[in-house]
């Protein structure tokens, strides 16, 4: 049996213990930052680059 525990070795049971515990989080993520934006898979692909340095500046966020 491994000696650490990760979404790939934890039981399955406790995996969706876990899961319904990140669904939650993210919902309130969702009613604490209103207005956030969901890019669908099309949007991403027409989505515009980062400009030089703006990705390093936005990892602060």
């Amino acid at each position: 049996m491994p000696t650490t525990i990760d979404v790939f070795t934890m039981p399955i049971d406790e995996l969706r213990k876990r899961v319904a515990q990140v669904l939650v989080l993210l919902i309130q993520i969702d009613e604490l930052l209103p207005g956030l934006v969901e890019l669908t898979t099309d949007g991403r692909q027409h989505a515009s680059r980062y400009r030089d340095g703006e990705a390093e500046a936005l990892k602060g966020l």
